[in-house]
């Protein structure tokens, strides 16, 4: 072809930074009823915050095994105060 140039494009993948992981725990989090709330020091270990009526948990129970299925993160705020 007469008078056509013909330029070349380079083409290069740069790769994103990683960012970064949050560290997951400590958290809090609340089961799916929303009448269990529980400070997670790590995967299955945490101290009930708030427990609801009917919940068969009170205030202070520490558990190794919860079961982190039941549980979703807790966006709300908790007041804890002496009485």
């Amino acid at each position: 072809m007469k008078g056509l140039k013909v330029y070349f494009m380079i083409s290069t993948i740069v790769p994103k930074e990683k960012q970064p992981k949050k560290p997951e725990y400590p958290c809090l989090k609340q089961g799916k009823t929303r009448k269990l709330v529980i400070f997670f020091i790590g995967a299955k270990i945490g101290i009930v915050l708030y427990a609801g009526k009917d919940v068969p948990y009170e205030f202070g129970y520490y558990n190794t095994a919860w079961d982190m299925s039941y549980f979703t993160p807790f966006e709300g705020e908790l007041l804890l105060k002496n009485d």
